[in-house]
């Protein structure tokens, strides 16, 4: 017995492009909605530890900055969640 799969291909701008088991077929855009992603960065550099110290600067080690690669991923880490997101309610809906 083969599992059924949805095939996913990733266009150069992040569309997603699905293609379901028996031919259905989906278009997921990504949401670039950049002011909410400076919202949610300015609110992520706001972020303290327990000790009242910015989590930002706590992302040295060994003499080099890891925070703004780390931060970089955020608006891809958003797009993710929402794609997934979309992915289950797509699965909801056909009853898988």
């Amino acid at each position: 017995m083969t599992a059924a799969t949805t095939s996913v291909r990733e266009g150069n701008t992040g569309i997603l492009y699905l293609q379901r088991p028996g031919g259905g077929a989906e278009t997921v855009f990504p949401d670039c909605d950049l002011e909410r992603t400076r919202e949610l960065l300015l609110e992520f550099q706001d972020l303290r530890d327990v000790d009242g110290r910015a989590l930002k600067d706590s992302y040295w080690v060994g003499g080099l900055n890891w925070y703004p690669a780390t931060v970089s991923f955020l608006p891809l880490l958003a797009s993710l969640l929402q794609v997934r997101a979309v992915l289950a309610a797509s699965e909801e809906v056909d009853g898988r």
